[in-house]
């Protein structure tokens, strides 16, 4: 099931013309998904992920922050950590035309987690969600580059043994 999501995932990246907006809690994509992200924005594809600022696994957001400037480095792609509260949506919309729901989170452990994702081809139906997105923009905070890039080296020490570490770790909520 979960190689079925990501590869419908896959499809619809690579499909992407305008616009993705992802929202999950964790953003430790694998390989291919970050490539695909990567390759749409740059096709021209206006690329918003929302995740977690306050997470019930604080290591698995240091391991997602070490990979953070791989996607910002583009400049069609823009990250978002969600203030106000702890996140638990997992969502995608893309081009006004195609949305998925379910409990697929955007790492690399969703690949070995049993996971069901909904999808809608509803332009009604990704309305919803795409607004409910630019809702909770309000909520967060952009992440950029200069800030990652002025991070102490000690933060991005621990950022890089997270992310080493969410390699073979599962993460403990």
């Amino acid at each position: 099931m979960q190689l079925e999501i990501q590869r419908a995932l896959l499809i619809a990246l690579n499909k992407a013309y305008d616009h993705c907006y992802f929202t999950t809690p964790y953003f430790l994509p694998p390989r291919k998904l970050r490539k695909a992200i990567i390759n749409a924005a740059k096709r021209g594809v206006d690329v918003k992920i929302i995740t977690a600022g306050k997470s019930d696994v604080p290591w698995f957001r240091n391991a997602s922050r070490y990979i953070y400037p791989l996607f910002l480095k583009h400049e069609k792609i823009k990250i978002y950590e969600l203030e106000a509260s702890t996140l638990h949506a997992k969502t995608l919309s893309i081009d006004g035309m195609y949305s998925t729901i379910g409990s697929y989170n955007l790492d690399t452990w969703s690949q070995r987690n049993l996971e069901a994702n909904l999808a809608f081809f509803s332009p009604n139906v990704v309305k919803v969600l795409e607004d409910q997105f630019k809702n909770d923009l309000k909520s967060c905070r952009e992440v950029t580059l200069k800030e990652i890039g002025n991070r102490s080296f000690f933060d991005r020490l621990i950022c890089f043994f997270a992310f080493q570490m969410s390699k073979i770790l599962k993460p403990i909520k």
